[in-house]
């Protein structure tokens, strides 16, 4: 093989290489995509639950409601 040949042949492998590595940055971008918008539903929903937790302890005339962070079974949440 001669030394253009091998040129040729090493740039056609790089390329492949280069191909190969995009299409692994948009399947991980794909990826981290999905599980922002899952994180994003998730932080949703507990922004509601606590909404809906503060107006019913405000409705109740916040009897009995414990603002410290910890319930009454023991359990603490971690951050």
């Amino acid at each position: 093989m001669d030394r253009r040949s091998l040129v040729r042949e090493l740039v056609r492998a790089r390329v492949g290489e280069l191909m190969g590595m995009t299409n692994k940055l948009d399947k991980i971008g794909t990826s981290l995509e999905k599980i922002l918008r899952a994180q994003m539903e998730l932080l949703s929903c507990m922004r509601k639950n606590k909404e809906n937790i503060y107006a019913l302890a405000s409705e109740m005339g916040d009897i009995g409601v414990d603002h410290s962070r910890n319930l009454s079974f023991g359990w603490q949440p971690t951050n």
